[in-house]
C-alpha cells in the first residue's frame, strides 16, 4: 500500500504499510519488525520536539520515524 525506503550510512531499510494497518520494517532484504501504524506514530512522538510537528504529520513520516528509531537501537 505505502513503502518507504530509507538509507542510514550504509545500511537499507525499508517500511512497507499493509491494508490491515500492519506496518513491516525490513533491513536490506530481511524483516527485522512487524508492528501497527500506532506503534510507527508512537515513534514519531518521541522524536517530535514541539506539538505543531505531530499535527503535520504523515504516514510516511511515522514510517521514516520507526526505521530512525530501528536503526539508532540496533
Amino acid at each position: 500500500m505505502i513503502d518507504v525506503f530509507q538509507t542510514i550510512g550504509s545500511r537499507a531499510f525499508s517500511a512497507h504499510l499493509a491494508k490491515d494497518g500492519m506496518v513491516t520494517l525490513m533491513e536490506q532484504r530481511n524483516e527485522v519488525d512487524r508492528v501497527t501504524l500506532a506503534t510507527a506514530y508512537a515513534a514519531l512522538v518521541e522524536e517530535a520536539e514541539q506539538e505543531t510537528d505531530l499535527l503535520d504529520a504523515t504516514v510516511e513520516g511515522m514510517m521514516r520515524a520507526l526505521i530512525q528509531g530501528y536503526a539508532r537501537s540496533h
